[in-house]
């Protein structure tokens, strides 16, 4: 039996991670939102009035990334997580919150869940950024909120 090695794992991730940016929206990861808190979020889209819906076990190549990069080594470090937290998407099926969810589904050939906004990526990155307090803003090799 061959054991894979992290140098294995992190070959794989950097394919993925290739794969599933190539057809992005270019954003950098430290313009992308990170919603800390899913409930909170939905309240505020409600207080809004707009229009969301949750997905179970969706295929993930459904979606394309609005961010440009991924962390190898970030999705190599989430491989033996199970991702159950939704992946944030638009109208317009780009991933706003969770590529590297995303990133670990596609490698893991695993389905995710959604939370579909009825808002286009580029409007609902705007409307996050400049409406919603509950977000943090990090760089692609950082863990800490900026």
């Amino acid at each position: 039996m061959l054991k894979t090695t992290f140098k294995q794992y992190l070959r794989l991730a950097q394919v993925i991670g290739d794969e599933v940016t190539s057809k992005s929206l270019g954003i950098d990861r430290e313009d992308m939102p990170q919603v800390k808190d899913y409930d909170d979020f939905e309240q505020f889209l409600e207080n809004n009035g707009v229009k969301y819906s949750y997905v179970n076990n969706k295929d993930p190549m459904e979606y394309r990334t609005a961010q440009r990069h991924v962390s190898n080594k970030k999705i190599v470090a989430m491989l033996d997580k199970d991702i159950t937290k939704p992946i944030l998407v638009s109208s317009d099926n780009y991933i706003i919150d969770g590529t590297h969810r995303f990133a670990v589904a596609v490698m893991k050939h695993q389905m995710i869940n959604v939370l579909r906004v009825d808002m286009k990526a580029k409007e609902l990155l705007k409307f996050i950024k400049n409406d919603y307090y509950n977000v943090s803003f990090k760089k692609l090799h950082e863990e800490k909120t900026l």
